[in-house]
C-alpha cells in the first residue's frame, strides 16, 4: 500500500513538473518574438498606418537593438513619423541629433543626417542652425564635385536670407569655380545676380544675368534670368530694352500675370513719354 502511495505521488510530481516546463517554454516563446520582431512589427504597423503603435515599437526597438543597419532603418522610420506624420519637427530634430552621435564614424550616414538636419532647420526658419549643419556637410572630405557645388549654392542662399551678402557671394563664387555641370553652375550665377540686385549692384547683376542666358539652362532659369535682366534695364531707364526682354520671357517666367503687368506698364509709360529716359 505504501509503495502505491509513493508511486502515485511521484506520478503527480512528474506531471506537475512537465506542466511547469510547458508553461515556461510557452511563455518564453511568447516573449522572444516580441523582442526580436519589434522592427518587423513596426513596419507592419506603418503599412497599416497605425502610427502610434509604430512609434512605440520603434522606440522600444532602439532601446536594446544592436545591429547597426537595422538601427539605421529604425531611426530613419522614426524620424519620418515625427516629421511627416506627427508634424513634431522639434522631435524629429532631436532624433536626428541622436543619430548624428550614434553614426559619428560613418561618413556616408553623416552626410544623409546633416542634409536632413539642414533642410529641416531651414524649413523651420532656423537659418543659423541650417548654416551650421550645411557647413559641417561641406567639411566632409569625400563629396563629389556636384555635391560640393550643391551645398555651396545652399549656403549662398541661406547667407542671402540673412542679408550676409559677402558670405553669400563667397559661397556662390565657390560653386561657380567647381567643375560641376554647367546647367547647375548657371543657377549659382543667377543666385549671385539676385544678391547683387538686392544690394543695388545693378551693373554686376545685369552682366551676370546676360551670362546666365548664354549658358546651358532650362526654360525656367531662362525665364528667371530674363526677368531679372529686364528689371535691371527698367531700373536703368532703358524701357524699350526692358520691354523687349519682358516680352521674350513670357511663357517662360512662372507667373504670366506678373509679366503682363510689367509689359502693360512699360507700354503705357512709353506712350506718355516716348523713348528711353536714359541713354
Amino acid at each position: 500500500m505504501r509503495m502505491k502511495i509513493t508511486l502515485f505521488v511521484r506520478f503527480h510530481l512528474v506531471r506537475a513538473l512537465c506542466a511547469v516546463l510547458v508553461l515556461a517554454f510557452s511563455s518564453a516563446c511568447d516573449r522572444v518574438p516580441l523582442k526580436i520582431n519589434d522592427l518587423d512589427e513596426a513596419k507592419a504597423a506603418i503599412s497599416q498606418r497605425d502610427w502610434p503603435r509604430a512609434e512605440r515599437l520603434l522606440e522600444r526597438y532602439l532601446r536594446s537593438a544592436e545591429n547597426p543597419q537595422q538601427r539605421w532603418e529604425a531611426w530613419t522610420r522614426l524620424v519620418d513619423i515625427y516629421s511627416r506624420i506627427n508634424l513634431d519637427q522639434n522631435g524629429a530634430l532631436g532624433h536626428l541629433e541622436s543619430m548624428l552621435q550614434e553614426f559619428a564614424r560613418d561618413e556616408a550616414k553623416q552626410k544623409q543626417i546633416l542634409a536632413r538636419l539642414g533642410e529641416l532647420h531651414e524649413n523651420l526658419g532656423h537659418i543659423s542652425q541650417a548654416v551650421a549643419a550645411w557647413e559641417r556637410y561641406a567639411d566632409l572630405g569625400y563629396l563629389t564635385d556636384q555635391e560640393a557645388a550643391s551645398v555651396q549654392r545652399v549656403l549662398g542662399n541661406l547667407h542671402f536670407r540673412q542679408r550676409r551678402f559677402d558670405l553669400a557671394e563667397e559661397a556662390l563664387q565657390t560653386c561657380l569655380a567647381l567643375p560641376a555641370e554647367e546647367s547647375f553652375r548657371a543657377w549659382c550665377l543667377y543666385d549671385l545676380a539676385l544678391a547683387n540686385m538686392a544690394r543695388d549692384e545693378l551693373d554686376d547683376a545685369r552682366d551676370q544675368a546676360i551670362q546666365v542666358l548664354s549658358m546651358k539652362g532650362d526654360d525656367q532659369l531662362r525665364g528667371l534670368a530674363g526677368f531679372l535682366l529686364a528689371d535691371v534695364l527698367e531700373q536703368r531707364g532703358l524701357r524699350a530694352e526692358a520691354l523687349s526682354h519682358f516680352e521674350s520671357v513670357r511663357g517662360l517666367y512662372p507667373n504670366d500675370m506678373v509679366i503682363d503687368n510689367r509689359i502693360a506698364y512699360l507700354k503705357k509709360k512709353s506712350k506718355s513719354s516716348p523713348g528711353n529716359s536714359k541713354p
